[in-house]
């Protein structure tokens, strides 16, 4: 289980607009050891609120999101490079990341 948090903000002065989603994650992994990979699938659940501003109106919109996400995750040094898909109501996300894993980074 992981707590995630994002914003983001696209447009220019006149026409904008940001977004933010907080939500709770979960990942089952599928090991290959042989590969040195894992391949994974899980669910989340996101509250997500967005502010428009352009030259006419400004408005707010919140909402409820359910993502899948689908990736592999390649173990490399003391975490992994990951590398996965974000799929929800509105648009689909590629993921790019590196997650450590502290019991790694102590081992001497």
């Amino acid at each position: 289980m992981a707590l995630s948090y994002s914003l983001g903000t696209s447009g220019n002065g006149d026409n904008s607009t940001s977004t933010s989603d907080l939500g709770l994650m979960s990942k089952v992994y599928f090991p290959i050891k042989r590969y040195n990979i894992s391949p994974y699938a899980g669910l989340g659940i996101s509250y997500l609120w967005s502010d428009t501003y352009n030259s006419d109106t400004d408005y707010s919109t919140t909402t409820w999101d359910i993502p899948v996400y689908l990736g592999i995750s390649w173990f490399v040094g003391p975490g992994s490079l990951d590398f996965g898909l974000q799929i929800n109501n509105n648009n689909t996300i590629f993921m790019v990341g590196y997650t450590f894993s502290p019991s790694k980074l102590l081992k001497k």
